[in-house]
């Protein structure tokens, strides 16, 4: 398995290609024109599965501070 760490420091566009009946390519790039090398990759699977896993992120980061400030 690949583990990669992409850093986005800006806003992003989102692209979603639909592959097959149940596989969808999701596109995540980093738009400001003036980045040296701004993040651009790409995720393909089951739109379920990716769904599920976006919206697990989204729930986190939405309530990020005060999961920080939770004692492990």
């Amino acid at each position: 398995m690949n583990r990669i760490t992409h850093i986005i420091t800006s806003d992003c566009e989102i692209y979603v290609t639909k592959v097959t009946s149940n596989c969808v390519r999701v596109r995540i790039a980093e738009k400001d024109p003036n980045l040296p090398d701004p993040t651009d990759f790409e995720i393909e699977g089951n739109p379920v599965h990716i769904a599920e896993a976006f919206a697990s992120l989204a729930s986190v980061l939405v309530n990020i501070e005060q999961i920080l400030q939770e004692p492990s």
